[in-house]
């Protein structure tokens, strides 16, 4: 298997480097000129700059139509260009059908379609706001994934027919909210691709992501409990496309390094972790347990010896995930 991963800014660069970890032979490239430093010493680009012209994406394209050969992007713009090559266009995981969300949603659902079906769904609970009381109600600053043995409802929810007929292979999200008349919960707006954070949870504990993303494998969870959280520095999240300070990371051990996914950053003297000077967004933590108390421990602790001046994430994250549990299950979803 060989994959050409194109990130819109920074989201997808932790992927790419996890699928050239299990050996798949990935290149990577930036749609946004302003974020190529993003794991710059890293990962390699294939296309950077001006190199991104017609000719260039004519060169990627034909490499993309090699056997074997997934493209994966969260560019809109990037899966027009393959999508306007020849009959032969390769196979691209992009985003699919996606309606506005009516309402900030309570919860959501999140699993894999594999162009016919969807694919072992599960809750996530997210945590609005960057960190307590902080900016943004539609910010996420965390979220907490939930895998149940066995699902009652949720599959009713999904519009696996209009993914279906779309052709559409990737992970979808599902928001839900409580109609406080029908005590059921509702649809409130889906999206589909990689939606930020969701993409972490749902993929971070997979055993080989190359073999799900071609069909191979099917989703599985080893742990009920996945807590993720963001680490970030300012401007993030005011001015997301203002430059944040140049600012070495310190602290961390190398067995850190397997949870995190790093996104403002590069890589200086070898060996250096610096930020990339990007936006702020320096990390996403993930804790895998059997409970969600344990996989919040975890993040906290990794996300405690991040030594950065101005640092930001939520000391609460994942402290609505008993409540919640609690409401799915006299709603009927568990």
């Amino acid at each position: 298997m060989k994959a050409i991963v194109i990130s819109d800014r920074h989201a997808l660069l932790p992927f790419a480097w996890r699928l050239r970890k299990e050996g798949v032979e990935t290149k990577v490239v930036v749609f946004r000129d302003r974020f190529e430093k993003a794991w710059e010493g890293i990962l390699p680009k294939a296309l950077s700059g001006k190199e991104k012209n017609r000719e260039g994406w004519d060169k990627l394209i034909e490499e993309a139509k090699e056997p074997d050969t997934l493209v994966l992007t969260d560019s809109r713009k990037a899966q027009a260009i393959f999508k306007d090559a020849k009959a032969d266009a390769p196979m691209v995981l992009g985003s699919g059908p996606s309606t506005p969300f009516s309402d900030i949603p309570a919860i959501f659902l999140v699993g894999w379609f594999n162009g016919e079906e969807a694919q072992e769904p599960c809750y996530i609970i997210p945590d609005w706001g960057a960190y307590q009381g902080g900016m943004g109600r539609m910010v996420l600053g965390g979220a907490v994934l939930y895998n149940p043995e066995f699902q009652y409802g949720a599959y009713p929810l999904i519009p696996s027919e209009v993914f279906k007929e779309a052709g559409f292979r990737g992970i979808f999200l599902v928001g839900l909210k409580l109609n406080t008349v029908s005590k059921e919960m509702e649809p409130v707006g889906y999206t589909t691709g990689w939606p930020f954070l969701a993409t972490h949870l749902y993929l971070s504990d997979q055993p080989n992501v190359g073999q799900l993303l071609t069909g191979e494998a099917k989703p599985t969870f080893a742990k009920r409990f996945t807590t993720g959280m963001l680490v970030s520095v300012p401007p993030w999240p005011v001015e997301c496309n203002a430059n944040s300070r140049l600012i070495r990371l310190e602290g961390l051990a190398e067995e850190d390094l397997g949870s995190i996914f790093f996104h403002d950053m590069q890589v200086l003297n070898d060996k250096e972790v610096w930020t990339a000077q990007l936006d702020g967004l320096i990390a996403v933590v993930r804790g895998a347990a059997q409970t969600p108390a344990y996989s919040r421990a975890k993040v906290l602790q990794i996300a405690t010896r991040i030594r950065v001046p101005e640092v930001q994430y939520r000391m609460d994250v994942g402290g609505r995930v008993d409540s919640v549990l609690i409401g799915l299950e006299e709603v009927g979803l568990l």
